[in-house]
């Protein structure tokens, strides 16, 4: 039975495409070509782009979760209430994620992307939609009202 299923699975074949939810939005993602229902290549070619182009979203989404982990902590979030929310055990969310939390890596990362938003927000306001621009001048702002804040001395966080 399995040996007669294979070829539809495969993404080369168009069965790949046709698994609904999520997994079939990802699949169509990221097969080249999104649209395309069958290769006009060798199929373990296809087979090794789309493998490819998988571990590449999965470092991604990799890295995605790590930041909200870390914005979740940041937050008060328990060790408890984190791994409930990523179906692990508390002990296996700690042990993932503590010693990156605060590691040079985070917050390279963080700051990429942070300089990314900026730039692109930057685009935005001058060739974005309506509802882009507005959200970028607002993201902007935001930015600038929370670097003019004066930073807090020791000596004022004791009156």
């Amino acid at each position: 039975m399995e040996n007669q299923l294979w070829p539809y699975l495969s993404p080369s074949r168009p069965g790949w495409w046709l698994v609904g939810g999520v997994r079939g939005r990802v699949r169509r993602v990221v097969s080249e070509g999104g649209g395309r229902r069958e290769s006009a290549g060798d199929p373990l070619v296809v087979v090794l782009d789309v493998l490819g182009n998988v571990d590449r979203i999965r470092r991604t989404l990799d890295n995605d979760v790590l930041m909200l982990v870390a914005e979740a902590h940041q937050h008060g979030a328990s060790w408890t209430e984190i791994a409930n929310r990523l179906y692990r055990t508390k002990q296996t969310v700690h042990q993932q994620y503590q010693h990156r939390l605060y590691a040079c890596r985070t917050r390279e990362l963080l700051r990429r992307d942070h300089q990314e938003a900026v730039r692109q927000a930057q685009v935005l306001c001058r060739q974005g939609d309506p509802e882009e621009m507005a959200e970028s001048r607002a993201f902007l702002r935001r930015l600038r009202t929370v670097a003019e804040r004066p930073v807090p001395t020791p000596s004022a966080d004791r009156r």
